[in-house]
């Protein structure tokens, strides 16, 4: 590379604080809503479809936190991918597998459903 991590956030690392706020907010407002919506979720354990549930709303969470509040840090610190690479690399690597699982869980849900619609119920026990 031409330049330093350091160089490349002073020659293209512009904070962006409208953005990086809304996105900590958000992200932060969400957590409280999901964090409520577990604690119901805890009281119902018995039901294998309420634990994905439990499961997913955990991924969720995981997926919040990259997407939203580490996002809107870096937005805030003005960091491009060259000023510090390895965290850009951690927070994409994290909320793309938290999509990923997120996307599996609601498959195995429906999947769930299913059997349970056309009277297989047996088949996630």
């Amino acid at each position: 590379s031409d330049h330093t991590h350091k160089e490349w956030a002073l020659l293209f690392g512009t904070p962006q604080i409208a953005l990086g706020s809304w996105s900590i907010i958000f992200g932060v407002v969400c957590l409280i809503f999901v964090l409520q919506g577990m604690s119901v979720l805890a009281l119902l354990i018995p039901y294998i479809r309420l634990q994905m549930m439990q499961f997913h709303v955990v991924v969720d969470m995981i997926g919040l936190l990259a997407n939203s509040v580490i996002f809107g840090l870096l937005m805030l610190q003005g960091d491009v991918f060259c000023s510090d690479p390895i965290v850009n690399i951690v927070t994409y690597v994290i909320a793309n597998t938290a999509w990923c699982a997120s996307s599996i869980i609601c498959t195995l849900l429906v999947m769930n459903r299913i059997c349970e619609l056309t009277e297989r119920p047996n088949v996630f026990k």
